[in-house]
């Protein structure tokens, strides 16, 4: 059944995506309780929203990087201007 209550929450949603706040946890949590045919098809008209794919790839650039060290800002700047980036 590919008009669940949830699936309809959850495409409501994403017409509004601007003007609702919903956790990663939150939306992982109500698309896992969709049928694997709802999934696939929220799935794929969320990846049809660039600003949403460049989220999630900005969040799994962050995720793969998290245990990499810090630099202090300071440093950053230093170097930008070594570099005559800034």
């Amino acid at each position: 059944m590919l008009q669940s209550s949830r699936f309809s929450q959850l495409t409501k949603w994403l017409g509004r995506r601007s003007l609702t706040v919903m956790s990663g946890k939150e939306l992982a949590k109500q698309v896992a309780t969709l049928s694997d045919k709802e999934r696939e098809v929220f799935i794929s008209e969320l990846l049809r929203h660039e600003d949403i794919r460049e989220d999630l790839g900005d969040i799994l650039l962050v995720r793969d990087r998290r245990n990499e060290p810090s630099v202090p800002f300071s440093d950053v700047v230093e170097r930008l201007k070594r570099d005559k980036l800034i």
